[in-house]
C-alpha cells in the first residue's frame, strides 16, 4: 500500500506534463507519482477510503444527578472540593443516536422529578457551542471538563463586567 501524500509526491505531481495526455493517461501518471502500480489501484484506494462511513453525530447532553450535584451544576458552582473530590452525585455525558432518543430520555428524567434529583446541564443540540462541549474536546474526564468550562465562562463574565 502506498504511503500518505508527501511533499515529494506533490513535487512529482507538479513536474508532470499533462498537455498531451488524455484523462486515463493523466490518472496513470498521477498514480505512478504517488507510488501506486496503476491508476486503477489509485482509484480503488480512493474509493475504499470514501466508503468509510463516519458515524453519525450523536445527540449529547450533560446530566447531573443527586441533590448536591444538581444544585451546584444548576448554579454553575464548583463540583470538585478542596481535597480534589467530586461532590455527592454524578455528572454524566449521555449520548444517543438521534435527537428524538435524547428528547425521550430527557422526558423520562423530567417525569421522575420529585422521585430523584436530576438536571439537564447542557444539550448539545440546543447549545452546540456551550463551554462544556468545547472542554470535552480536550479533556475526557467530565468533572474536569466541567471545571474548565466553568472557569472559562466565569472569565468571560468577568471580562464583560469590566467592559
Amino acid at each position: 500500500m502506498p504511503h500518505p501524500l508527501t511533499r515529494r509526491n506533490v513535487s512529482a505531481l507538479a513536474k508532470l506534463d499533462f498537455s498531451t495526455l488524455g484523462h486515463a493517461q493523466r490518472i496513470e501518471a498521477i498514480a505512478q507519482a504517488l507510488g501506486y502500480a496503476t491508476g486503477a489501484a489509485l482509484m480503488a484506494s480512493l474509493k475504499s477510503s470514501e466508503n468509510t462511513t463516519q458515524p453519525p453525530n450523536k445527540a449529547r447532553a450533560i446530566m447531573a444527578f443527586g441533590s448536591e450535584m444538581t444544585r451546584r451544576v444548576s448554579d454553575f458552582d464548583e463540583i470538585i472540593d478542596s481535597c480534589g473530590d467530586i461532590v455527592s452525585g454524578d455528572l454524566s455525558l449521555v449520548e444517543f443516536d438521534t435527537h428524538a432518543e435524547l428528547t425521550a430520555y430527557q422526558q423520562g428524567i423530567d417525569d421522575a422529578q420529585g422521585w430523584m434529583d436530576a438536571y439537564v446541564f447542557a444539550d448539545e443540540s440546543e447549545e452546540p457551542q456551550h463551554a462544556i462541549f468545547r472542554a470535552l474536546e480536550t479533556e475526557p474526564d467530565i468533572a474536569r471538563a466541567y471545571e474548565i468550562a466553568r472557569a472559562e465562562t466565569r472569565a468571560e463574565e468577568d471580562d464583560e463586567d469590566d467592559a
